[in-house]
């Protein structure tokens, strides 16, 4: 598991997790937020999380643009999958999970238990990638 990677490309942003194991890298983006629903809304190149009820104005996440990045920095054979975990007392995910550009939305228990059980599942499957491992050391912000 690593924390505060660098955005690829962008020096004011950061991926707040990440975890890897063989050639599947989870992107995480935790979101600490107030009671309510949220889900995805589009915006043209952006997603935006916004409240399902339609309260306030939705908030710009950019976790697709962090997933290209990566993708490019580890190549083809690695899996990369982006989530934007949604966490705080009586906080839910809607109906509209994955963004437009495929970034998967789920509460911080529903995250992780997927995760662990795609760990478990594939435990005599994968072997340890060792190139993975460098590129996201060399990702992690230091600064």
């Amino acid at each position: 598991m690593y924390h505060g990677l660098q955005f690829p490309g962008r020096q004011d942003a950061d991926v707040d997790h990440a975890i890897a194991f063989g050639n599947v890298v989870y992107l995480l983006d935790s979101k600490l937020y107030r009671w309510g629903q949220y889900e995805w809304r589009a915006s043209g190149e952006k997603d935006l999380i916004a409240r399902s009820d339609g309260y306030g104005r939705g908030k710009a996440n950019w976790m697709h643009a962090a997933a290209f990045g990566y993708r490019s920095l580890l190549g083809p054979a690695v899996e990369v999958i982006p989530m934007v975990m949604i966490h705080g007392r009586s906080t839910s995910v809607g109906s509209c999970s994955i963004s437009a550009h495929g970034v998967h939305m789920l509460t911080a228990r529903d995250a992780m238990e997927r995760i662990g059980d795609a760990m478990a599942g594939s435990l005599n499957l994968w072997q340890d990638n060792p190139a993975v491992r460098a590129a996201l050391l060399s990702k992690l912000n230091t600064g």
